[in-house]
């Protein structure tokens, strides 16, 4: 059971589950950065380890391990766009996450190093932060929340798209977010057939994908009574295709390239994807 607690976040109100972190603390702040570095070291690494207890010499093996050379790791005092916070549940610190205001052109509240304990995962609290953010962000004027994850990071990608996070883009990292104005959705794949459903307004199959030797084909149904179909539009093939390639569906040479036009500035094809993929891979040296 998750402690009530409300505390504020200069104007904006967060209740029930966050503990302020004292940044002027270095003790507190050091151990703040040791769950910040335990995300690096689980996704880049693929090693879960609890931070609680480590001492320099682990912290200097986990950087000189999870860092490029050309990385340096910034303590939570470095980061002057989050404010950060302790996840509790009862009495326990449980974990991490960092909050910070949206940039001039949008309205939504970033969330950053969501991170718990492994001895405390397998409860719900990961979805259960993100569900209070979004309520918080809500009623603070907010028109939703936005995270940045690396598409590397297979369990953490799989975890927002089980909770409902929308692809934005992917210039560099998948921007995800989850929106006031975005119906939820659900995903449904048995033997060679997905489909991508949306619950607003008719719980409707708006695109389905057979997969195939080498690709895979497409077919769409556009929901005509909805006027902001091509916005929506846009938005559900890119959160359908990460749940594909998530998936390890063949998404090159797919019928999805015919249908979006390569002319346009915003195109979104899944070879995009995995292109961008292909050539990150490629530039990135072996860390682990």
């Amino acid at each position: 059971m998750i402690q009530n607690r409300v505390l504020k976040f200069d104007n904006f109100l967060i209740g029930e589950t966050f503990e302020r972190l004292d940044i002027d603390n270095p003790e507190e702040a050091q151990i703040w950065a040791d769950h910040d570095l335990a995300i690096l070291v689980e996704n880049r690494c693929g090693i879960i380890e609890s931070p609680n207890g480590w001492r320099d010499q682990q912290r200097r093996y986990w950087r000189n391990r999870c860092l490029l050379p050309t990385e340096s790791f910034l303590g939570p005092e470095n980061w002057n766009r989050y404010q950060h916070f302790w996840v509790k549940a009862l009495d326990d610190r449980v974990g991490i996450i960092a909050l910070g205001r949206p940039s001039s052109c949008k309205n939504r509240l970033f969330v950053g190093s969501l991170y718990i304990l492994p001895e405390f995962r397998g409860l719900g609290l990961g979805k259960k932060v993100l569900a209070l953010v979004e309520k918080a962000a809500f009623e603070n004027g907010f028109q939703g929340i936005e995270l940045e994850t690396d598409w590397r990071w297979r369990h953490a990608v799989l975890f927002y798209l089980e909770n409902n996070f929308w692809v934005s883009k992917w210039p560099e990292n998948l921007t995800l977010i989850r929106d006031q104005g975005l119906p939820s959705y659900r995903f449904s794949m048995k033997n060679n057939w997905a489909s991508f459903e949306l619950s607003s307004p008719f719980n409707t199959v708006v695109f389905q994908a057979k997969r195939r030797k080498f690709y895979t084909d497409y077919t769409e149904s556009p929901l005509s009574c909805k006027t902001d179909w091509n916005s929506l539009r846009q938005i559900s093939l890119n959160t359908f295709e990460l749940f594909l390639s998530m998936s390890g569906w063949p998404l090159k040479r797919s019928f999805l390239s015919r249908i979006v036009p390569k002319s346009s500035i915003k195109r979104l094809a899944p070879e995009d994807l995995i292109n961008s993929t292909e050539d990150q891979n490629r530039r990135q040296p072996s860390i682990c």
